[in-house]
């Protein structure tokens, strides 16, 4: 049985310690997740390693993972996908002092050094959904029902994309 997560953390004690998360939170602790979805899983993955880097910088990575319906926005019909979360965070202070994190490296402003970890993983996730959530195109009961118009060779305003590249 995994170990249930939950509550805050102090990422730079964590991180210090080299330490590691791993186990699952549950989804009724991510409220605005659920509102995001049709459905989704009773658990959220969670893999979470805490280190330092060269310069000093506490830093978090990870993946979370959980199966959610979404509702494809070609057909209005739900289905089943995997919602994978990869976490690459640099914790920090202040957003002043978010500007010195590495390259590639999000930052998690901490208040009074610790963070709630559902708060976390909900933000991870939430940036993880599609802008767009689609079946793939092969098996989406709409198919190619709503793929845009061939172009008009006869449309009267392509004159104007010749104009175009001639205009200096």
């Amino acid at each position: 049985m995994e170990k249930l997560l939950a509550g805050e953390i102090f990422p730079l004690k964590l991180a210090r310690a080299g330490a590691s998360l791993r186990g699952q939170i549950s989804l009724a602790r991510l409220p605005r997740l659920s509102a995001c979805v049709e459905r989704a899983g009773e658990m959220v993955e969670v893999a979470l390693e805490f280190s330092q880097d060269e310069l000093g910088c506490s830093l978090v990575e990870g993946v979370l993972s959980v199966d959610v319906e979404l509702v494809c926005q070609r057909c209005l019909v739900a289905f089943s996908t995997p919602l994978l979360g990869e976490v690459r965070l640099g914790f920090v202070a202040s957003d002043q002092a978010a500007k010195g994190l590495p390259e590639g490296l999000e930052a998690c402003v901490l208040i009074d050094g610790k963070v709630t970890l559902e708060t976390l993983v909900e933000d991870e996730l939430l940036l993880a959904l599609p802008d767009v959530p689609l079946h793939p195109r092969e098996v989406c009961p709409a198919g190619s029902k709503y793929e845009p118009e061939p172009r008009d060779e006869n449309n009267p305003f392509a004159v104007l994309g010749q104009l175009k590249g001639k205009v200096n």
